[in-house]
């Protein structure tokens, strides 16, 4: 299934977490794009594996003519990326990818 928390102005932010398993999000979209502000962050952390597809945190120029990309953090000690080209996106974020601790 798909989660979107996008907006005409700023996106909501997801953040998903498991303390002990796997987080699988290929069923469906993260979407925090904005179509007039900052996209929200997508935020994934379980100390298995975390398998994801298509993750969208693009913004679009604000009032201010700024369009920030939320940013995408991934936190797992095994890292699966099954969306394809460009599945991952976000215009001016951060994608930080780090082991579990």
């Amino acid at each position: 299934a798909d989660i979107f928390t996008n907006g005409n102005l700023d996106g909501g932010d997801i953040s998903l977490s498991s303390s002990g398993g796997s987080i699988n999000t290929t069923a469906g979209d993260l979407d925090t794009s904005s179509t007039n502000g900052n996209g929200g962050a997508i935020a994934l952390s379980a100390p298995t594996n975390i398998t994801a597809g298509n993750m969208n945190a693009d913004g679009i120029l604000n009032v201010d003519g700024v369009s920030d990309g939320g940013d995408i953090s991934l936190t797992s000690n095994q890292i699966n990326l099954t969306g394809g080209n460009n599945s991952v996106s976000s215009n001016d974020g951060i994608l930080l990818l780090q082991p579990f601790t």
